[in-house]
């Protein structure tokens, strides 16, 4: 039953794509007015089971930071809106340091007292010669394509420190704010030298991709570790599958390009983590709005309150939100019936979904890119 609900929703998902996109008989966007207020519904399933597997929760918070943007649309201050909501997603970021920071002083100070107590304390090995040696390794090729030895050496300290916060904050919330940390170690570098857009980019990809492979990495070793799977396996299959994403993710780009002739809000295509970068590289806008966003995304961070969630809905928009809302509401219907039977079935429905629309919109996208 599960393998038949999987494939009914991949199936309906990869059909609705198709006739979403190469037939053209359902618009990607509906947009509408309720009284003067615009009323915007983006239509993708890949968006509702998006909504559905992070629950309702984090899809009201989506959703207030799209009603925050679009307010201030409405108020004339569509200038600031980027500016305001990078600056509570790196907010978040720092919260996200300070809480990391706090954990380690205090797993610290409880190791101590346990050594002094007495009790065996596990010791963690570290192998700082293959360390070195990656190191050096990154050094050299970073000052091959064009950093200068200084700008290398900080990126390289700002990405040890962030691939350690990501590899413990995807391991306990299994969120990865790895363009958060590309921003940060990118302004921390910018405090001490100048560099130009184009290396600005490069040292938040440098960050962010080491990150994202980090924390997955390491998320994934916390769950080998859970089912006693072997390390040094899970070591060769991450390394294989780290070297996989580099043959694959480079071709994916262009062929995204190929079928939609550009990349950027314009296509249809909405990256909050694109654009954010994107703004930071070009400079932080207007100051006091921005660190007051910091701060504000920062204490909400600090109170558990996801502002790097609010600060991605203010980007997204209103239509994609919409869609990812109404995913928050089906999963707080399915679970007020609290019936393991149907939150498994939801799931299987939702991924479903989400594989159906990725899966045909690579498959258009190459056909696209052959046609010429």
């Amino acid at each position: 039953f599960k393998a038949f609900l999987l494939v009914i929703s991949l199936a309906f998902s990869a059909l609705f794509t198709v006739v979403r996109d190469v037939w053209g008989w359902v618009q990607n966007t509906y947009d509408s007015y309720v009284s003067f207020f615009p009323v915007s519904i983006y239509m993708s399933p890949l968006a509702i089971a998006t909504g559905y597997i992070i629950g309702f929760t984090p899809s009201c918070y989506w959703f207030t930071g799209a009603l925050a943007g679009l307010i201030m649309r409405q108020a004339g201050a569509e200038d600031v809106i980027m500016t305001a909501a990078v600056g509570l997603m790196v907010g978040a970021g720092v919260g996200i340091m300070i809480n990391f920071f706090m954990t380690s002083l205090a797993e610290s100070k409880k190791r101590r007292n346990a050594k002094k107590s007495g009790k065996a304390v596990s010791r963690k090995e570290h192998n700082g010669l293959l360390l070195l040696i990656a190191v050096a390794a990154a050094f050299v090729i970073t000052v091959i394509a064009g950093l200068s030895p200084i700008v290398s050496i900080l990126a390289m300290i700002g990405v040890i420190f962030a691939t350690a916060m990501s590899s413990v904050i995807t391991g306990q919330t299994g969120i990865n704010p790895m363009e958060v940390f590309g921003i940060i170690i990118l302004l921390a570098v910018r405090l001490f030298v100048s560099v130009s857009h184009e290396h600005a980019i490069y040292i938040a990809c440098l960050v962010a991709v080491a990150c994202g492979y980090a924390g997955d990495a390491m998320n994934d070793y916390k769950t080998g570790h859970i089912l006693n799977t072997n390390p040094k396996s899970q070591f060769v299959a991450e390394l294989i599958g780290g070297l996989s994403g580099v043959l694959v993710g480079v071709p994916a780009f262009f062929l995204i390009i190929a079928q939609y002739g550009s990349i950027g809000a314009a296509t249809g295509l909405p990256a909050a983590q694109a654009h954010s970068v994107a703004a930071m590289v070009s400079g932080i806008g207007d100051p006091l709005i921005f660190f007051a966003a910091l701060f504000a995304g920062m204490i909400l961070y600090l109170l558990k309150i996801p502002s790097m969630i609010i600060g991605i809905g203010m980007i997204l928009g209103l239509g994609m939100s919409t869609s990812i809302f109404i995913g928050g509401i089906i999963a707080l219907i399915m679970s007020s019936f609290k019936s393991k039977k149907l939150d498994t079935s939801g799931n299987i429905i939702a991924a479903g979904l989400l594989g159906g629309e990725g899966i045909t919109s690579t498959i258009i996208a190459i056909v696209t890119m052959f046609k010429g």
